[in-house]
């Protein structure tokens, strides 16, 4: 794997891209908590600013489903119960893990290659031959989840019940 010569360093932490690993090996209440606790930090990223944050989401697997809409996230917004609705508004993916459809998308805008991305995943994939030719973006961190369901299962129940939306839902 090849890093861009080329790429700038993200800026300020001002605008953030999730991309949420949907594969088949990960499940919600794998990936909620994390981003829970990322948009905690980003409203009291924007309290420190003194302005909003700006979030986008994504899932993806093999492949990449459309981005979700700006969000600004300021020092009140999103509570736990509006997070839970924008987790829910997200448009879904399925499939297996591959990590160069992020790269691909980022390298391919350089408005993105200005953002905080973060893959959200549970890092479990198989490194592909195709992914020896991509170029990682330089501003990628990654947050590794838990398929430790006991531990992350609070927070998840907790955003159920704020969303109304049962245990089984199967798009949440």
């Amino acid at each position: 794997m090849q890093r861009n010569p080329l790429a700038k360093p993200a800026r300020a932490d001002a605008d953030v891209h999730l991309y949420i690993d949907m594969s088949g090996g990960i499940q919600p209440f794998d990936w909620i908590p994390v981003v829970a606790d990322e948009v905690e930090s980003l409203r009291d990223l924007a309290a420190q600013l003194g302005k909003p944050v700006i979030l986008r989401m994504t899932a993806f697997s093999h492949g990449l489903a459309d981005d979700s809409a700006p969000i600004e996230v300021t020092a009140a917004y999103p509570s736990d119960g509006e997070l839970a609705d924008l987790i829910h508004a997200i448009p879904k993916a399925s499939g297996g893990t591959d990590f160069h459809v992020v790269y691909d998308r980022i390298n391919s805008d350089d408005s993105r290659g200005d953002r905080r991305n973060i893959i959200v995943s549970d890092l479990q994939w198989g490194a592909s031959p195709s992914l020896l030719n991509k170029v990682h973006p330089v501003n990628l961190e990654y947050l590794a989840v838990s398929n430790t369901r006991p531990v992350a299962r609070g927070k998840f129940m907790e955003l159920l019940v704020l969303a109304n939306l049962p245990e089984s839902h199967p798009i949440i």
